[in-house]
């Protein structure tokens, strides 16, 4: 990412991948995944085999449809849905075996004032949340994660450019 003053411009990179061993079928993924809640997302990228499919805002309506029908005729698609201010769903269809699947997602952010710079946050997981019974039907109340695993092996690294003069820490 690079950041600016105040203002940030990340790109998360998450790659997976699964094996014929494992399942020798053509799969959707579906993949729950945690952003800042002040972040606007402005791009996602998902390439797969020979696939490379570029984000378009759409109504969510409209969208949906659209890959439902993509999904029926067996062609490749992707799906990014908010489910609240910090918890995004994005589904993929038409994943082959032994195949990486890059997903980059592009953000903007606002640094919260620290001292004399600017922290910005970078959560790492989807944390289960309480849902009141007079919410359970809200779309914010899909943002639960997918699954809870313990060290699922999953590890991070963090590579930020400052922009202009002064020091990092």
């Amino acid at each position: 990412g690079q950041v600016a003053g105040p203002l940030a411009d990340f790109t998360l990179t998450h790659t997976f991948r699964y094996s014929k061993e494992t399942n020798p079928h053509i799969i959707e993924a579906l993949y729950r995944f945690p952003l800042p809640g002040d972040a606007a997302v402005t791009e996602v990228e998902v390439t797969f085999g020979e696939v490379t499919i570029h984000s378009r805002l759409k109504a969510r309506k409209e969208a949906v449809t659209d890959y439902e029908n993509a999904k029926k005729e067996n062609r490749a698609a992707a799906l990014v849905t908010r489910e609240s201010p910090d918890v995004f769903t994005l589904r993929i269809a038409g994943i082959a075996p032994d195949e990486d699947v890059i997903i980059r997602t592009r953000y903007v952010q606002i640094g919260q004032p620290q001292g004399t710079g600017f922290s910005f946050r970078v959560p790492l997981t989807t944390s289960p949340r309480y849902v009141r019974s007079d919410e359970q039907y809200s779309r914010h109340a899909n943002g639960q994660p997918l699954a809870v695993l313990r060290d699922p092996g999953h590890r991070f690294s963090l590579s930020v450019t400052e922009g202009g003069s002064g020091t990092m820490k």
